[in-house]
């Protein structure tokens, strides 16, 4: 499933400085996941952490709650319409 970052925000937790990563679901609701440094699945959410960054490969660990797996194995999508309107294809 698809979301877009809307809001980061660092906190302090007790393992460690994380991110609360708050998102605008493809269904059109909420989602949010928290990320701590220094868990290993830190390192694949790092490149892609700013506001605006939509991506693919998202996991409920709780539907109901609105939580998203932080183990999700995500992806950056491309938005080609995006791409072609800055004049990256020449």
């Amino acid at each position: 499933m698809k979301g877009q970052i809307i809001k980061i925000k660092e906190d302090n937790f007790k393992d460690g400085k994380g991110y609360w990563v708050f998102f605008k679901m493809e269904d059109g609701g909420s989602g949010l996941t928290y990320l701590l440094e220094t868990f290993g699945n830190f390192n694949n959410w790092k490149p892609y952490l700013r506001v605006g960054q939509t991506l693919d490969g998202l996991r409920w660990k709780n539907k109901k709650k609105r939580i998203i797996d932080a183990d999700s194995m995500i992806s950056p999508t491309i938005d080609l319409e995006k791409m072609a309107r800055l004049g990256i294809f020449g």
